[in-house]
Formats: C-alpha cells, structure tokens, sequence
C-alpha cells in the first residue's frame, strides 16, 4: 500500500473531495455486505504531505454509536484505535473517539483498550467525522515525528451497535502483521492491488509501515 505524496495539505473536514485525484487507490478491509448479516468495512488511504501524516477512511456501518462524554470508559461506542511505536522506539495504544459528527478526539490508552492513561487528550491526532448513507467517513492527521524508526503504525476500526448494551461487536482489519518499507518512484498500484487479505473478527490491525519522501510504499 502507498503513503501518496499529496501537493498540498488535506482540510481535516470529514469529506474526501481533498484526495479525489487519488480515491482509487484506497484498499477495502472487512467482508462485502452480502457476506455477512451486520457486518462492517473500512477503505482506508494514506497521503504524506510536509512531514504529516493524513488518513482517510470511509466506514460502512449500519448503526452508529458516539460517545457519551460522561463514560469514561472509550471502548462503548464507535472508535478507531492506533497502535505504533513512538519515537523510543515503545509500544503506544490511542483511540481516536467521536462524541458526535464533527471534531474527533484523541487519548493515550490503557493495554486493555478501556480508559485514558492521561488526563487530558493528545492533540497531536486531529481529525473529524462525517455522516454518510452507509456509515461514517473519519479523517484524520497525526505528525510523522510521532512514530519511531520502525515508521509503524496499525489501525483498526471498532464496531458498537448497541447504544444500551455498549459491547464492541466488530473489529475490522487485514490479516497481515508486518510490513517492509521500501522507496518507490514509479507508477501506482491500481486499487485493491496491494496484496492485503480482509477478515472480520475480534481483534486485528490494518499494519503500515512509512518511509521518507519522495514515495511510500507500504506492503501489507
């Protein structure tokens, strides 16, 4: 999978007419609607412009549920997690929670993905959502100097369709763990080419790995 270069910087507004010269080349994680009775997908695509990160992911979700900000508790309702290694080269656990349509918020996680290690949020993460017919678009930047040398980083979409009973029904993720990074100046892949396998099941991370400019490339 590739970071795209992008010419400018993208508005973090929750829409995607910012990466239109480049949607075709988003990857789909998650079963086809057809295969499965309230099942959830993501496309996901990454751009890199100025030493940001930009991500754009377009979720299919037949029920949304935001955050109610007087839980602490950020595992029952709709929310992205990332999962990367920092600068010291240490594990980091984030969610990215979304109390309504609009500006997303960002916090440093416990191991069991339950409560904010911090007291207030990260606000190196910006982002925003978006409602759509099907679901949700989430769009969001983060700085590269976030990520160690490794340039890893995994995410994963978090499905709550229970407004009352607030348990997570979905994960959704490739099957791939790892990745290689190389430089890569010629031709992009068409969409869906870059080799990634989709599942939907309790846990997974889409695992991506970056690497300086001019091209990224991210093997799945």
């Amino acid at each position: 999978m590739y970071a795209h270069p992008l010419d400018s910087p993208v508005r973090i507004d929750g829409k995607d007419n910012d990466w239109e010269d480049i949607l075709d080349f988003d990857l789909q994680f998650g079963e086809e609607p057809e295969q499965t009775e309230a099942g959830t997908q993501f496309y996901l695509l990454l751009g890199e412009h100025n030493e940001l990160v930009y991500v754009l992911a377009r979720v299919i979700d037949d029920q949304l549920v935001f955050r109610d900000s007087t839980i602490l508790r950020l595992d029952v309702s709709d929310h992205l997690r990332l999962n990367y290694t920092d600068a010291l080269d240490q594990n980091r656990k984030m969610v990215i929670t979304m109390p309504a349509p609009g500006v997303t918020t960002a916090y440093d996680i416990d191991d069991e993905w339950r409560y904010a290690t911090q007291s207030g949020a990260d606000n190196r993460v910006q982002g925003f959502v978006s409602e759509t017919s099907d679901g949700y678009i989430a769009e969001f930047r983060f700085p590269l100097a976030m990520l160690g040398s490794t340039r890893q980083f995994g995410l994963a979409v978090v499905d709550v369709d229970d407004a009352v009973q607030k348990e997570v029904a979905r994960e959704v993720s490739d099957l791939c763990n790892a990745a290689k990074v190389a430089q890569e100046s010629g031709p992009r892949p068409p969409r869906g080419s870059g080799g990634g396998q989709t599942q939907t099941g309790r846990a997974g991370t889409a695992r991506t790995h970056l690497a300086p400019p001019p091209h990224t490339q991210l093997y799945l």
